[in-house]
């Protein structure tokens, strides 16, 4: 009888000892979740035209309102897609719904911003979260997704921090370097856009992406800099180097390199930083013939940056927030690197800093079936080509001849078979050599005016990371209503 009043007090005593915290921690889960949810919208969005990667369609995504004077609407950019061809609507916790438009999205971070208007909402009355503090943030802090998980409206996620630091999947077209916070936990299709929450209730990152048990999130900082532009009417202005940045983990360095001084100060300067740096910002690729291809080079690791010649150089650590930050500073300048090579230091490396806007998707045009663009800086990045050219981004199977002969197919789910795997630069028409939209636009306009016809058609083509050194020349049949090419220019200045 005495083992068991003894077997029965055991669990007792350890419940006094060691109180039960899934309470404490649910409650602080449903509070984050009541305030919240007049702020989290679910994004429904039809794309007409996709432009770079993007598939053209129906999808739905998670968003939480910024600004509600202004009815500013933080999501992904995947969930808005980029091309000029769309609807967005948005449903409130109330009920309602209401249309948005695009105002902004990032060159290449994955976020964008569209509005509402809220003297438009009948009955609902919209709160904004609040942007919190990365600095805030320590590795194993309890965190909190909300958002439209498999099409549950305001469903939670309880996450963790399992790394303060990852850089973006630098194999993704359309995307480049991207400080990234990485989360424990499963967090199901759907979710794109969610914000994530610290105990405070106060957003400190954006869900990025994620897969069975990993899950990536933006860092806050590069909203809350760009929204506090839009706040004031004006539209943010990036500089762009045409480079690609990795940020290796700093094991990695050893392999390549035996210690030396120059190698140690840096490593000191990482160990004293706060969170300590685990990784080194390296040159990934650079799109030949830009000026920085002329003065950086594949493998430079970035052991500072500075703004003036000669200036003592600011140490980055793995910060690829703060790399973008000093350059969008120098944009319509010049920005100094200071980088390790081959064993040496190289000084003062001067380059100069271009608006991104301008090596974006700025002009398409929908013919045959087929959608063709400018390339812009994120492909020509990811195939490794010169900038210049018509692009092909969309072909429709069954319909274009494009299609078929790029191998750009989709399945049922509107994901391409070769996703990521092929890209395709028209490069001629007949005897129209093309090198730009207006060249593409000039050689279809000279073309018979019959309904069907046919044409020799020049192509590059390019397989990831093995650019294809052979031109294809193919015969194409066209079928169409009408073989005027209008080439429609897109405004990023949005009203």
């Amino acid at each position: 009888m005495k083992a068991l009043v003894i077997n029965y007090l055991i669990p007792m005593i350890a419940s006094l000892l060691f109180p039960y915290q899934g309470h404490a921690l649910e409650q602080w889960t449903k509070e984050i979740r009541k305030n919240a949810k007049p702020s989290i919208v679910n994004i429904f969005t039809s794309l007409k035209v996709g432009l770079d990667y993007e598939i053209p369609g129906s999808f739905s995504g998670t968003g939480s309102v910024v600004d509600a004077k202004r009815g500013i609407i933080l999501t992904n950019k995947h969930v808005t897609g980029t091309g000029p061809q769309r609807t967005l609507e948005v449903s409130f916790s109330s009920g309602e719904a209401a249309s948005a438009k695009l105002i902004y999205f990032h060159p290449w971070h994955d976020f964008a911003f569209i509005q509402v208007d809220p003297k438009l909402l009948s009955y609902t009355k919209i709160t904004e979260v609040i942007l919190g503090d990365f600095s805030t943030l320590e590795e194993g802090d309890e965190v909190l997704q909300i958002g439209n998980t498999e099409s549950n409206p305001y469903s939670m996620s309880k996450l963790e921090v399992s790394n303060l630091f990852r850089n973006q999947n630098v194999s993704k077209p359309s995307y480049r370097h991207t400080h990234l916070i990485h989360l424990s936990g499963v967090i199901a299709g759907g979710a794109s856009g969610s914000p994530i929450f610290n105990r405070k209730g106060n957003v400190i990152a954006l869900l990025n992406s994620g897969m069975e048990t990993q899950t990536y999130a933006l860092r806050i900082d590069y909203v809350k800099d760009v929204l506090t532009v839009l706040q004031k009417g004006e539209y943010p202005s990036h500089g762009d180097l045409l480079v690609q940045f990795d940020a290796p983990e700093i094991k990695n360095l050893f392999t390549h390199y035996p210690p030396n001084r120059h190698i140690n100060s840096w490593l000191s300067q990482a160990k004293s930083s706060k969170p300590a740096v685990k990784n080194y910002i390296m040159v990934k690729s650079i799109i030949p013939e830009s000026p920085a291809s002329k003065k950086l080079q594949v493998g430079d690791i970035v052991m500072g940056v500075h703004r003036k010649e000669n200036d003592p150089p600011t140490f980055i650590g793995n910060n690829l927030y703060l790399l973008d930050q000093l350059v969008d500073q120098q944009l319509g300048k010049s920005i100094f690197f200071r980088v390790f090579r081959a064993g040496q230091m190289i000084e003062n490396i001067e380059i100069p800093v271009q608006n991104a806007s301008q090596f974006l998707v700025n002009n398409y045009c929908t013919f045959g079936h087929t959608t063709f663009h400018n390339l812009d800086a994120n492909i020509a990045l990811f195939l490794g080509i010169p900038l210049g050219g018509v692009y092909i981004s969309e072909a429709i199977e069954g319909k274009s001849a494009f299609a078929s002969i790029l191998a750009l197919k989709y399945r049922s789910d509107h994901h391409r078979k070769d996703f990521g795997k092929r890209s395709a630069i028209l490069s001629k028409i007949d005897h129209f050599s093309i090198s730009s939209m207006k060249d593409f636009e000039k050689a279809i306009g000279a073309l018979s005016k019959s309904e069907t016809y046919k044409t020799l058609a020049l192509f590059r083509d390019y397989l990831q990371y093995y650019p294809g050194l052979r031109s294809d020349i193919v015969t194409l049949d066209f079928e169409t209503d009408s073989i005027q090419c209008k080439t429609r220019n897109i405004d990023f200045q949005w009203k």
